[in-house]
């Protein structure tokens, strides 16, 4: 007879390690479960693939606002356009990119770990305000931006116009 190891379950007592039966996936088994659906369920920020023993966090880069999630690939998703996701287990997009700074989902795998993403400064002639999800041009005839990092156009000084 053995105690049921973490990661499976245990139906009937006296069981032998050919008995063991993996957790069910979008729960985690710790040592000597006896239920296919234990009371430890994986709670938003977490998944728990078939066999799970503990929770294991989303990475950062992604969210995750549900409970009984088993994939990574399916259930963490990425941090969507306009936010950054610098944590493991988040929960919800709350932390919008900084402004002078534009976010959006060029990458399908992992989204921004940063408000800051490397290579996406606002360029000279546009603006980026919090949150931005592309870059605006500073483009009527009497507004400009002269420098990078930006997240207003600047007035043309009177008579002048670009």
């Amino acid at each position: 007879m053995i105690e049921c190891t973490p990661g499976y379950y245990c139906k009937d007592t006296g069981m032998d390690e050919s008995d063991l039966v993996e957790c069910t996936q979008g729960y985690y088994c710790e040592l000597g479960t006896s239920l296919q659906y234990p009371a430890s369920y994986c709670p938003v920020g977490y998944y728990c693939p078939q066999g799970s023993p503990d929770k294991i966090p989303c990475p950062p880069g992604t969210y995750n606002s549900a409970n009984y999630q088993y994939s990574l690939t399916g259930d963490c998703l990425p941090c969507t356009s306009g936010y950054y996701c610098d944590e493991p287990n988040t929960t919800s997009l709350t932390k919008t990119c900084a402004a002078g700074y534009y976010c959006n989902d060029e990458s399908t795998d992992v989204g921004y770990t940063t408000d800051t993403p490397e290579g996406k400064e606002c360029p000279v002639g546009y603006k980026c305000e919090a949150g931005a999800t592309d870059k605006v041009e500073c483009s009527t005839l009497d507004l400009y931006q002269d420098l990078a990092g930006q997240s207003t156009c600047e007035q043309c000084p009177a008579g002048i116009t670009i």
